[in-house]
């Protein structure tokens, strides 16, 4: 009596497991992930820097860290008045790349153009 007891118990908590089982599979089958896409900008600001622009934008782009951060793979460079060919180098890449927006001193404050107050920007800067 007592081991028909026991059996009992034990198929009872097993259907008990398995039924858990199978409702946590479905919940994640059936529910929808609420994960937002992520609104990050990364803006370089750069003066006279010839020497390094054309690397630190190489590495950036064979990361593949931007790609799952950045929203829509874009990479803003604003050149704040070089009097070297820091503008040139940057134009030239831009060629190759399409995903780097290139702004000057004066459209500077088109970085925070289409994002709202809550969006975070993180600003890299290059400076003398």
């Amino acid at each position: 009596m007592f081991n028909i007891f026991i059996q009992v118990i034990t198929y009872v908590l097993a259907l008990y497991g398995l039924s858990i089982i199978i409702f946590n599979i479905l919940y994640a089958l059936i529910k929808k992930p609420n994960i937002r896409e992520p609104h990050v900008k990364i803006v370089l600001i750069v003066k006279n820097q010839e020497d390094i622009i054309e690397g630190i934008i190489r590495n950036i782009f064979m990361v593949d860290f931007l790609k799952k951060i950045i929203e829509k793979e874009k990479l803003t460079i604003i050149d704040m008045g070089s009097t070297d060919d820091t503008f040139k180098i940057i134009t030239r890449l831009r060629k190759d790349n399409k995903g780097i927006e290139i702004l000057e001193y004066n459209q500077k404050e088109k970085i925070f153009a289409g994002y709202e107050t809550n969006s975070s920007t993180y600003i890299a800067e290059a400076n003398e």
